[in-house]
């Protein structure tokens, strides 16, 4: 286990294991706890959108409404002027499965601590400081809302932040070395999605870039190099991290150009972040539990509602059953709406939420229409409730590609 360990911690970054995970497999194997053939692990990839897809399943989400393939139909109404009564049974949400324990024995998890402590270095290591020179040693410091950098006397604060074509900062920070101009922006960006970056910017790139997890400062985020932007001259490098209040992000106008005593990255890596939350990369555990809580909460509620529902035999029972499931189908998009979700999946805890409150409006139409013997009005809001229960499958599905296991 020295062995590994020290190869984890080795200067030459071509020494050291291509990823974390390669490292922690190879402490497992050391320790007998991990077959010698295992095959390396899955590498951080870009999904079909571009961003970065996590490597582990986070507990799985239950999917809440409605199997792969079938539509959601209101089964046992008929209303006194719709002689014809359905039969077809609502389908039923999966119930949410959590992931396998993992059975490493004690004394081997205590020495993996170590090496995932080891593995961090190489994570920093993809964004290292040059050799010299010590962040720890700026002594000038700038903050703006919720963020904090430090920078060294040869740089100054600047008045104008530089324009970059997509990217608008909320309370731009910019600072630049003195008599230089603007070399770093920083600020809070609203965006949404895998990427972290903003659609307006997204539009202006030539591909939707990957990026690469990097630790920045004491959190991690992600860093994109080499951007070609139009209206910028020279590459942009750009460091993101997923907060409460946005994504924190660092623009380097001239990325790992030295300036006097230090480099935009360099100055970039002693970011702080307070008074926000800030978000774990790619899957959050407590994000999925919380989504899974919401959705079981409403199949339970749901199973009832629906056999009232298939057993009324009056207009007023049938209205009743309707009303009660529309009441449900609010309540939930009012608990996931309630949900802080990391910038990554909010777009897709948004569309969930929208499916939810659309089916709780066409549950409510199909009420009305079974009260005023419309049996026009029903059939709309039965094939209005078939269609909403699609797009809620579509909008639970989309996690997935944000490393969620969807059952």
């Amino acid at each position: 286990i020295d062995d590994v360990i020290a190869r984890g911690m080795a200067k030459d970054p071509d020494e050291r294991p291509a990823s974390a995970s390669e490292l922690i497999l190879e402490a497992r194997r050391a320790l007998g706890t991990l077959p010698a053939a295992d095959t390396a692990p899955r590498r951080t990839s870009a999904d079909p959108a571009g961003g970065v897809t996590a490597t582990r399943r986070a507990p799985v989400v239950d999917p809440g409404m409605i199997s792969a393939g079938s539509a959601t139909r209101v089964g046992g109404v008929t209303p006194p002027a719709a002689p014809t009564r359905s039969s077809t049974p609502a389908a039923e949400p999966a119930p949410a499965v959590a992931t396998g324990a993992s059975r490493t024995p004690l004394i081997a998890v205590a020495v993996l601590a170590a090496v995932i402590a080891a593995a961090v270095g190489i994570v920093a290591g993809k964004k290292s400081t040059s050799k010299g020179v010590s962040a720890s040693s700026f002594s000038s410091s700038a903050s703006v809302g919720d963020l904090q950098l430090s920078f060294p006397t040869s740089w100054q604060r600047s008045a104008t932040a530089p324009s970059i074509p997509g990217l608008t900062f909320a309370q731009p920070l910019a600072l630049a070395p003195a008599g230089g101009s603007p070399s770093l922006a920083a600020g809070m960006v609203s965006a949404q999605g895998p990427t972290l970056l903003p659609a307006s910017l997204l539009a202006k790139l030539p591909s939707t870039p990957t990026g690469t997890a990097v630790r920045i400062g004491s959190v991690e985020g992600l860093s994109y190099s080499g951007l070609s932007v139009a209206g910028v001259s020279g590459p942009l490098t750009l460091y993101v991290i997923p907060t409460s209040a946005g994504v924190a992000t660092v623009a380097c106008l001239a990325p790992g150009v030295p300036a006097p005593k230090a480099s935009c990255e360099q100055v970039a890596d002693t970011l702080r972040v307070s008074g926000a939350t800030v978000y774990p990369l790619g899957a959050s555990h407590s994000y999925a539990a919380s989504l899974s809580r919401a959705l079981t909460s409403l199949q339970s509620s749901r199973t009832g509602a629906q056999a009232r529902l298939a057993g009324a035999k009056t207009v007023a029972a049938q209205a009743r059953a309707l009303s009660t499931l529309a009441g449900l189908y609010s309540s939930a998009a009012h608990a996931v709406s309630a949900l802080s979700p990391s910038p990554q999946v909010a777009d897709f805890n948004g569309r969930i939420v929208s499916a939810l409150s659309g089916l709780a409006g066409d549950y409510t139409r199909a009420a009305a229409a079974v009260r005023h013997t419309s049996a026009g009005n029903y059939r709309a809001a039965s094939r209005a409730i078939g269609s909403g229960s699609s797009t809620l499958t579509s909008a639970i599905a989309a996690l997935t590609r944000a490393g969620y296991a969807v059952g």
